[in-house]
């Protein structure tokens, strides 16, 4: 945020949300469309976006605007997703060892993450009262928010790419995926899974 100007991007067009992601897709968004009005939104959906606005219309390159639900997007055109990889352990699983639904575990806002033991892929847990999302929800979830379920997943090196087609089938896609792997010095780093409900090129 702090380069938006070297981007030609006005600082003033940038948005910070203090929210929980999931809860605002899950409950503001469908089919790339905000479907909550902010002013009648439930007292526990207005819990998960505080607002704190602060005054944009001077002249001060450094303002930025700072809210909830009130400045989410009409619309949404893409989802990018980097979650958290599972601790720095991720890459002991093995070559094509990591598994979305297995190893990507999302807490609701004020949990604390911590590991669950014993938890099966594909299934939603709870810690602390709280519900957990796994990877191959998560690509569900995130799939219903955008337009035509455009969805950008940021993933480790070693992904499994039968579970990812695994949660592509059951996110409801059935166009190819398309998997760019980042490369750095020569040596594979990360990859960038892309879906589309859409044909791509």
């Amino acid at each position: 945020a702090h380069n938006a100007p070297l981007y030609g991007i006005a600082r003033d067009r940038i948005v910070f949300i203090e929210a929980d992601a999931i809860n605002i897709m899950q409950f503001c968004y469908s089919n790339g469309t905000c479907i909550i009005n902010p002013s009648t939104a439930p007292a526990s959906q207005k819990e998960s976006a505080k607002a704190d606005i602060e005054d944009c219309s001077g002249s001060d390159s450094s303002c930025y605007r700072i809210g909830g639900l009130e400045l989410l997007p009409t619309h949404v055109d893409a989802v990018f997703l980097s979650p958290p990889w599972g601790g720095k352990d991720y890459n002991k699983i093995g070559k094509m060892g990591y598994k979305v639904a297995e190893h990507i575990k999302i807490y609701s806002h004020g949990s604390e993450e911590k590991k669950l033991s014993g938890s099966s892929s594909g299934d939603t847990g709870r810690a602390n009262g709280s519900t957990v999302v796994n990877g191959e929800q998560l690509l569900n979830i995130s799939g219903n928010v955008s337009r035509n379920k455009t969805v950008a997943y940021f993933l480790p090196r070693n992904i499994n790419g039968l579970s990812l087609g695994s949660a592509a089938l059951k996110a409801g896609y059935r166009n190819s995926i398309e998997l760019e792997q980042n490369v750095l010095n020569g040596k594979l780093k990360t990859c960038t899974a892309y879906f589309s409900s859409n044909n791509m090129s």
